[in-house]
């Protein structure tokens, strides 16, 4: 599954941009199909770089983690009103 998001997403996506693969840097988190042998593979072949040594828990990489951050406020704000199961 996640091959195919690397090449519907990302090889894709470099095209739709102009981009070469090789000349992008990819971010990932230590999910084991990130750090799969066909997954590296895969990366070395399309000659696409990752960013290496990023310090750990650090949001301000991870834009996601901002969007977590609020539901889990917006969730605690629901739960308060509702009142606790």
């Amino acid at each position: 599954m996640y091959m195919k998001v690397l090449r519907k997403n990302w090889v894709k996506g470099c095209s739709k941009y102009n981009l070469l693969p090789r000349n992008t840097l990819l971010m990932q988190d230590n999910a084991p199909w990130h750090k799969s042998k066909v997954a590296l593979k895969f990366l070395a072949k399309q000659r696409i770089k990752l960013l290496e040594d990023k310090p750990p828990l650090s949001p301000d990489l991870s834009p996601i983690e901002k969007v977590w951050a609020w539901i889990k406020n917006w969730l605690g704000k629901i739960t308060m009103r509702l009142g606790s199961p």
